[in-house]
């Protein structure tokens, strides 16, 4: 088992889009006239589409890295040197590493930037009818976070090559280029705890 440090900058903006239609929360449930007025709905709630710790700051949650580097490993089929049958790495990759920490942004609710779309009204890509709707975005942050590597199949060098993969062609987030989209893509440095990790070019 290894850790690394996977120190990052945002190369295009981070888009939130989490679903918070039956969250547990008074701020969320609709106001008098609102059913009728879904506009005045969406520019009340939209910030509850970014996912907050419990100081309304907004986080990216872990999940989101271990899925950028679980989709590298099929973006790139890297076959495993002497392997049988030429596998590649992305079984060791669904199964052989953890993120477990969240990252912080370092904004808080208040001030997140707001992005408007004109998207399908019942978020299905390519369904008829589109309405306005505004999404939390944060477009400047440079932070880390924590691989813990359990399969020795994976070696510092594969994961630097997974890692520079998924913030170029995977990203995180809503509208990522791994799905079509321009948000989420990460400029990567990789390195040893205690190691400065510089950036990729």
């Amino acid at each position: 088992m290894q850790d690394y440090i996977v120190k990052f900058e945002l190369a295009s903006p981070i888009l939130f889009n989490r679903n918070y239609e039956h969250d547990d929360d008074p701020e969320v449930e609709k106001r008098e006239g609102e059913e009728k007025d879904k506009d005045a709905y969406e520019r009340r709630t939209w910030r509850h589409r970014a996912h907050l710790d419990t100081n309304k700051e907004a986080i990216i949650p872990a999940i989101w890295f271990r899925n950028m580097l679980r989709e590298a490993a099929p973006y790139r089929n890297d076959k495993v040197p002497g392997s049988r049958g030429g596998a590649t790495y992305t079984k060791h990759f669904d199964a052989g590493i953890l993120v477990l920490e969240p990252v912080r942004t370092g904004v808080k609710v208040e001030n997140l930037e707001r992005v408007a779309m004109f998207v399908p009204a019942d978020g299905k890509h390519g369904s008829g009818r589109r309405v306005w709707k505004f999404f939390p975005q944060v477009s400047k942050l440079t932070a880390s976070f924590r691989v813990t590597v359990l399969d020795e199949t994976i070696s510092q060098e594969v994961l630097e090559r997974h890692v520079y993969t998924g913030g170029n062609f995977i990203g995180i987030g809503s509208r990522r280029p791994r799905r079509g989209g321009e948000f989420g893509r990460l400029r990567i440095g990789i390195a040893l705890p205690g190691i400065e990790p510089g950036f990729s070019d």
